[in-house]
């Protein structure tokens, strides 16, 4: 089942499906493999197990295109791209909504490449914070450049948190 993201998770949740979604992502990466459709609908976690998993739809979703992936910019699409869009899903489940509204795909490509999303709530820790604003920079090289560095530090969050 997919995850579901209709209000904001609590720090403590969203940390274990975090580090659980890292580190799923890193086993794609690891492979060789590029996502390039991160999207809620098609991530599960068993809270149960731990487990988390990304399944593909038919095509990305306008709302979590990195970047790179609107056309509008002069870079190739790699795993920093499926980077940004993950840090756009934790936004999504830290605030229980989406960083833009927008309803067309070009007004999605205007907020990716040009608009910065609202600052997290205060409830969110500052180093939860600095993870989810580091994923979802505009500049790939400015991005995690890992999902296991991303994993690394999610786990150091949850202990210092």
């Amino acid at each position: 089942m997919p995850i579901a993201i209709s209000e904001p998770w609590s720090t403590a949740d969203f940390l274990v499906a975090a580090i659980a979604l890292a580190h799923a992502l890193d086993e794609i990466h690891e492979r060789g493999l590029v996502h390039r459709a991160i999207d809620p609908a098609f991530i599960t976690f068993d809270a149960q197990t731990g487990r988390a998993t990304f399944g593909h739809g038919e095509s990305p979703a306008p709302a979590y295109l990195a970047p790179e992936q609107t056309g509008r910019l002069n870079r190739r699409a790699d795993a920093r791209g499926d980077l940004y869009s993950l840090g756009l899903v934790f936004y999504e489940m830290l605030t229980g909504a989406k960083p833009w509204v927008a309803t067309t795909p070009s007004e999605w490509a205007h907020r990716h490449v040009a608009r910065a999303p609202a600052p997290l709530p205060e409830r969110v820790p500052g180093s939860v914070a600095a993870i989810v604003r580091r994923l979802i920079a505009k500049n790939p090289d400015e991005r995690y450049q890992t999902a296991a560095g991303l994993a690394y530090d999610i786990e150091a969050a949850k202990v210092a948190w």
